[in-house]
């Protein structure tokens, strides 16, 4: 199986991925995931499946607020980085502001998103995850994580095992 780097630094904010063998030797140039949308596209993750297909997930901001991302949206490849698929958004598309993502995936390809999102102004952040199927139809809505409403949750991390459990955890801050 090949490591995978992602980079999000280029200019204008566009999500690439690339391929290493396991000395870290490259497997070729960087690729495009998403790029040349309006606004910036950021803060990718990625997972892998048993078979070394991959979703790539990524923040993405499409109004004229800076600094603030507002979206999330997803990627499926398949074991040769041939896109399965057109990006897909993943959260409801409140507009409210997303601050960081991750995601899992278990060894058949279903997988798991998770993010930070704030409410409406002046409202505290909470945790949100979605559960997708291995051909990258949801498999759930969009459901909130956290039960303590008071104060912020940010910064979402998971792991998932080969049959589907999976953990989460985030900061309260």
């Amino acid at each position: 199986a090949s490591d995978l780097e992602l980079d999000d630094v280029n200019d204008p904010f566009d999500v690439f991925v690339r391929f290493f063998d396991a000395s870290g030797d490259p497997m070729g140039p960087p690729r495009l995931v998403v790029g040349h949308e309006p606004g910036n596209q950021g803060g990718p993750r990625i997972a892998s499946d048993a078979r070394s297909r991959f979703v790539v997930i990524w923040v993405s901001e499409q109004t004229e607020e800076l600094y603030y991302f507002h979206s999330i949206f997803g990627r499926r490849f398949d074991e040769h980085g041939a896109p399965l698929g057109e990006p897909f958004r993943i959260d409801a598309g409140t507009g409210d502001p997303i601050f960081s993502a991750d995601v899992a995936m278990n060894r058949d390809g279903g997988f798991v998103v998770a993010w930070s999102r704030s409410g409406p102004p002046g409202a505290d952040a909470d945790i949100y995850y979605r559960l997708y199927s291995q051909d990258g139809a949801p498999a759930t809505p969009e459901l909130r994580a956290n039960e303590q409403t008071i104060g912020p949750q940010i910064d979402p991390a998971m792991g998932m095992d080969a049959a589907g459990n999976f953990v989460l955890v985030w900061d309260d801050v």
